[in-house]
């Protein structure tokens, strides 16, 4: 565990001093967060938070909060992750933070993105949105038109989709940012390939179409990363999808070359989960060119990599593929053995995804639990404001009409003890006792309304 040097109690030290100490914590566990030590990052946000919660330090709160929900998003305790976050939103609105308000945001949008709920997703995506544009912070927005783009895919809007992710384009050109370029490229190309796949039911020339604009962005995407980033990985996984639309496009030897070259370098590389789907790649080019022989030793080659990593995904799309190459060379023992062992893992991915599901419907129920809790306290609390509004005004004017009467009465009891002490002065005996009875009464009564306006006073100064 680090030690920070923590032991000094932080209410001893100036206010800067103290709140510069606290943004230094939860800065260094932000940097733990991003190298992936969440033990450490924990440790440290933790100690931010007791710091700032000490001096009421907002600010430090909530971005030691902040981190701790972040430790919740990656540990996918999302319910934990979107109630700290709506709560640190709060906070930074109530101190005009607009920065870390934004990065709440859009960090709540994509908890939202992770249990399905795409109208609270995009909601705070665009708030996110908003606020980074009144910050001028074209990087961070940049990065959220790509999430909203990439949420219009998730609805099947391709056509908005595309705007979002071209405007995000312009963004990344504009402040040079040569991997973001890349990627937005890349995420074009993805969205054509989409619109190609859809277009292939009933609409072959559509479909040609956007497989040839998809290409060209995969071009683009591609020099790009030659020249300036220079990333081999990234290079082969545009080169897998070229590949790809190459065999849409009735090249299938072209195709069938640079994904030979992918699959080399994924062997080098030991990135067996790549090379999986290279492999099986392969086998689908051979399938299409009834190269049968080949066909099958692809797929044998990816189920032994499936094997070994024991994944159902890769394994579910060998089963699909091998039984339909099975069925067209007529080996239909062989077809029924790969539909049946594909049938099976469907059904175990089906209740796994469907358990995945209920998960994420149990955490949208909490939610929606909590915002209503929310709103009815707000509700409450919005009537106990106009109760006491009420009372307030009731007793400013209790205080104006008892200081009004009081003073009232104490002008002419004033005059009234005067005369009396006049009359006293030349009288009789029995007059002069039952005057003195009316003056001790009028003394006693001016006595009582000069302490009820000394309260009085008191209580509406205070």
């Amino acid at each position: 565990m680090i030690d920070l040097h923590l032991n000094t109690d932080i209410k001893t030290l100036p206010i800067e001093e103290a709140h510069k100490k606290i943004d230094g914590i939860n800065l260094v566990a932000e940097h733990f967060f991003s190298i992936k030590n969440y033990k450490d990052c924990k440790y440290c946000a933790d100690k931010a938070l007791e710091m700032a919660e000490a001096i009421n330090y907002l600010k430090g709160i909530g971005e030691a909060k902040f981190n701790v929900g972040m430790l919740n998003f990656v540990e996918e305790d999302y319910f934990s992750c979107i109630q700290s976050f709506i709560e640190i939103e709060k906070l930074f609105e109530s101190i005009k933070d607009l920065k870390n308000c934004a990065k709440t945001c859009y960090q709540l949008g994509l908890a939202y993105w992770n249990i399905g709920d795409y109208h609270n997703e995009s909601e705070n995506f665009f708030k996110a949105l908003d606020l980074y544009r009144q910050l001028k912070s074209l990087k961070d927005e940049g990065n959220c038109l790509n999430s909203i783009g990439n949420y219009f895919v998730e609805t099947g809007d391709f056509e908005s989709s595309l705007e979002y992710h071209k405007l995000s384009l312009n963004i990344k050109r504009k402040i040079k940012n040569v991997r973001g370029i890349i990627y937005s490229l890349y995420n074009i190309a993805l969205i054509h390939n989409n619109i190609a796949a859809f277009a292939l039911i009933d609409n072959e020339e559509l479909a040609q179409q956007h497989y040839k604009i998809s290409l060209k962005f995969y071009a683009a995407a591609l020099e790009f990363n030659q020249k300036l980033e220079k990333d081999a990985f990234l290079e082969k996984r545009i080169l897998q999808n070229i590949a790809l639309n190459y065999s849409n496009c009735g090249e299938p030897e072209k195709a069938s070359e640079m994904l030979l070259d992918c699959v080399d370098y994924f062997t080098k590389t030991n990135n067996d989960m790549d090379k999986c789907d290279t492999v099986i790649y392969l086998g689908i080019i051979h399938s299409k060119m009834e190269k049968w022989e080949k066909a099958e030793d692809f797929f044998l080659d990816a189920l032994k990599i499936a094997d070994k990593l024991h994944s159902s995904r890769h394994s579910i799309n060998l089963y699909r593929s091998m039984a339909e190459m099975y069925r067209l060379l007529g080996n239909y023992k062989s077809a029924l053995f790969y539909a049946r062992k594909r049938t099976v893992l469907d059904l175990e991915r089906s209740k796994t995804l469907t358990d995945n599901n209920i998960r994420k419907l149990n955490v949208l129920h909490k939610v929606d639990i909590e915002k209503k809790n929310t709103e009815v306290l707000s509700e409450k609390n919005e009537e106990l404001q106009k109760i006491n509004n009420k009372l307030l005004r009731l007793n400013e004017e209790k205080n104006y009409f008892l200081n009004l009467a009081a003073n009232d009465l104490k002008i002419p009891l004033g005059r009234i003890s005067g005369k009396i002490n006049l009359i006293k002065n030349g009288g009789n005996e029995q007059r002069h006792a039952e005057l003195t009875d009316i003056l001790i009464e009028s003394s006693h009564m001016q006595k009582i309304i000069s302490e009820l306006l000394t309260i009085n006073e008191t209580v509406t100064t205070g």
